[in-house]
């Protein structure tokens, strides 16, 4: 039985780790070879999780909730030791204490975590696992097997089942990028760059400099870690000037660009993760909570149409926000606030909230205030100094539901309308539910104060680009920013017909997909088999980003390490032994 596993990322590496396993039990694993295809130097991690990136890039996600578990050791032909959890592994290497504050490793050490995973299967099963570094441009199916092509081979590899675990793919730029691409092209004065990553070409691009400007397209995640790789990257550092409420002074190294200038289409900074285990579990769900919302999410997908689906997660999570927020007054004396009202009350001002995010209340943070004020604010409420307001609370809570909506939402037959408008709230959430580190934002604060980083244009900002750079201008206001350099830190939504690596083109093309909706990526089966347009179900398996809309999130760390991988594994390894006995 040959096996082909196309990406060996994180999500390669667990169907990898299952599908040995799985060998093992059914009895197969003496008849099973694996070959994995990575077209990255990064075989183990992938790119994103490249140990040679910057160790200013963090994950925003804590230590104590990272969500990769220990390996348990698999005996056979095909065999792997075990292998301890990544809290285990890093504390072993990095002796912590994050009792007091949550600690956020770099993401370059869960790449040195997963490569040494990786690598203790690969150098224990030489005989049977093959790792090739190449890109793999087409597959198709071909006398009952599947043919794959990569950019160096003359001949096909043949393989009797196959995964695809591409990760993030190349996909179309918007047209203001391709603009601006061709408007640049060859100028020695204005410089852009499409993607963030990798940021080490920031820290060490000697085409930025004390007189460049710096424009950031975006203010997710990307942008921060583009932040800190022009700063503290550069030599810079940031000191803890008041440590009960996290506050930072910045102290130049003379290498940092003359300004940074962050903009996006609201111009709405994240809100921080809570900084500690403490302050967080103000913000925990009942276990009741979660299995009520559990029980009415696997109502059958016939009974949701239009917005059904999206307008239940939101009366779910308005009551139970109603309750966490006005606990939250638990927490202050009465001299700081009080809280008039009751759960019922403010589940409703919730409900209205996430149904229209311009809806204003006094219990919601005004976005029109400038941007540092709301990031000020939601620094004070993410260390526990200042009570939090409805919008940081609802965050939190959405937080603690997202790995309920990721067991429940994926690999349900719902109308394509009824898990876009459902998916959509989600991703507007995550300026909240995936904010990065409290101290993330303390340093942009701090960067703010020495006059590093601008938010003048932050909301929306007319651009023009002329010989001198882009000059970007406030609706309001007549002051113009000349920047002469642009950096792209939006990353690429997972949208199937978007996608343009030679791969994606080739298998759309051939009808080998067929999209969710025309705003997500393809439809998959519970075993990640892909339905094709002509709406069959095909041998050829994918996970992560290429099904998102058949999963309900690919991007989160958890979702490389459920079951999806255990599932196709045993499936595969079914159909190919059943094969076997008729022959």
């Amino acid at each position: 039985m040959q096996f082909c596993i196309v990406g060996a990322g994180p999500r390669g590496l667990v169907a990898l780790e299952r599908l040995i396993a799985e060998a093992g039990q059914l009895g197969a694993d003496d008849k099973l070879k694996i070959t994995l295809f990575e077209s990255s130097d990064y075989p183990g991690c992938g790119p994103n999780y490249a140990p040679d990136q910057p160790l200013c890039n963090q994950l925003n996600v804590p230590l104590r909730d990272i969500p990769i578990p220990r390996r348990s050791p698999v005996h056979g032909e095909l065999s792997y030791s075990a292998f301890p959890s990544f809290q285990q592994w890093y504390k072993a290497r990095e002796p912590v204490n994050d009792s007091v504050a949550d600690v956020f490793p770099p993401r370059a050490e869960i790449g040195n975590y997963l490569q040494a995973r990786f690598k203790s299967i690969v150098e224990a099963n030489k005989a049977s696992v093959e790792l090739i570094c190449d890109e793999v441009v087409a597959i198709c199916e071909q006398d009952g097997q599947w043919h794959l092509h990569t950019k160096e081979s003359t001949q096909p590899y043949r393989f009797d089942e196959a995964l695809l675990a591409v990760g993030h793919q190349p996909a179309d730029s918007d047209s203001n990028l391709e603009r601006w691409k061709e408007q640049t092209s060859g100028s020695d004065l204005c410089t852009l760059h499409l993607e963030p990553y990798p940021n080490q070409l920031f820290v060490e691009s000697k085409k930025i400099d004390k007189t460049s400007v710096v424009a950031l397209r975006g203010m997710g995640l990307s942008m921060i870690d583009i932040v800190k790789s022009l700063t503290v990257g550069r030599g810079g550092e940031y000191l803890v000037t008041d440590r009960s409420n996290l506050k930072m002074q910045y102290r130049p190294c003379g290498r940092e660009p003359g300004c940074i200038v962050p903009f996006s289409l609201d111009g709405l900074p994240m809100a921080p993760k809570p900084v500690s285990s403490a302050i967080d579990s103000r913000f925990d769900v009942s276990d009741d909570a979660i299995q009520t919302l559990k029980t009415l999410l696997a109502a059958d997908e016939s009974n949701f149409s239009g917005n059904a689906l999206r307008d239940l997660m939101i009366r779910q999570a308005s009551a139970i926000a109603g309750s966490v927020y006005v606990k939250q007054g638990d927490y202050f004396s009465t001299s700081i606030t009080k809280i008039a009202m009751d759960s019922h009350t403010v589940g409703k001002l919730a409900q209205r909230w996430l149904q229209d995010e311009d809806f204003d209340h006094q219990s919601i943070i005004d976005s029109s205030q400038p941007v540092h004020l709301i990031m000020q604010q939601f620094l004070a409420m993410a260390t526990g100094n200042m009570m939090p307001s409805l919008d940081f609370c609802i965050g939190q809570v959405w937080r603690k539901l997202q790995p309920c909506f990721y067991e429940c939402l994926s690999f349900r037959q719902f109308k394509p309308e009824v898990i876009e408008s459902a998916m959509a709230l989600d991703q507007r959430l995550k300026r909240y539910a995936f904010g990065p580190p409290v101290e993330a934002t303390a340093m942009l604060l701090a960067l703010y104060e020495n006059g590093l980083l601008l938010f003048k244009i932050a909301d929306d900002p007319d651009i023009h680009l002329s010989s001198k750079g882009w000059e970007l201008r406030d609706d309001d206001d007549d002051d113009c920013i000349v920047a002469n350099v642009m950096i792209n830190t939006v990353l690429d939504e997972a949208q199937l017909s978007a996608m343009n690596s030679d791969l994606m083109i080739q298998l759309n093309s051939d009808g080998y997909t067929e999209a969710v909706h025309s705003k997500l990526g393809a439809k998959a089966l519970q075993d990640g088999r892909l339905i094709q347009s002509r709406e069959t179900e095909t041998g050829l398996a994918a996970s992560g980003r290429l099904v998102m809309g058949s999963v309900f999130e690919a991007d989160a760390l958890l979702c490389c390490f459920g079951d999806d991988m255990t599932l196709w594994s045993r499936e595969a390894l079914a159909r190919q032994m059943n094969q076997v006995v008729v022959s």
